[in-house]
């Protein structure tokens, strides 16, 4: 083989691994470009679990006033059906003595 032969040949290999070289340029960008994309989405869902976050820290701060509620409720019927007792006992002693007291 001589010289230029061994040019001519290590040229040609030489654009062929160029060529391949630019199909990986091609290929890493495009994958750059696919990560910047990913990591927007990425960004986009870590937004809305801190959303999704805040809207249940306010539902179950709902959920804790409502279950106070409930129990202020139980505890003010207690308080009424206690009154109603007392009004039920003086009538049935008012019953008492109204019929000692009617011939």
């Amino acid at each position: 083989m001589t010289n230029e032969e061994f040019q001519k040949l290590v040229l040609e290999k030489l654009g062929g691994i160029e060529g391949r070289i630019d199909t990986l340029e091609g290929r890493l960008g495009n994958l750059e470009e696919g990560q910047i994309k990913l990591e927007g989405r990425l960004n986009n869902l870590e937004e809305g679990q801190i959303k999704l976050e805040g809207r249940l820290n306010n539902l179950e701060e709902g959920q804790r006033k409502l279950e106070k509620g409930q129990e202020d409720i139980k505890r003010e019927l207690r308080y009424i059906w206690d009154d109603i007792k007392r009004i039920d006992n003086r009538l049935e002693k008012q019953e008492i003595k109204l019929k000692k007291v009617s011939p």
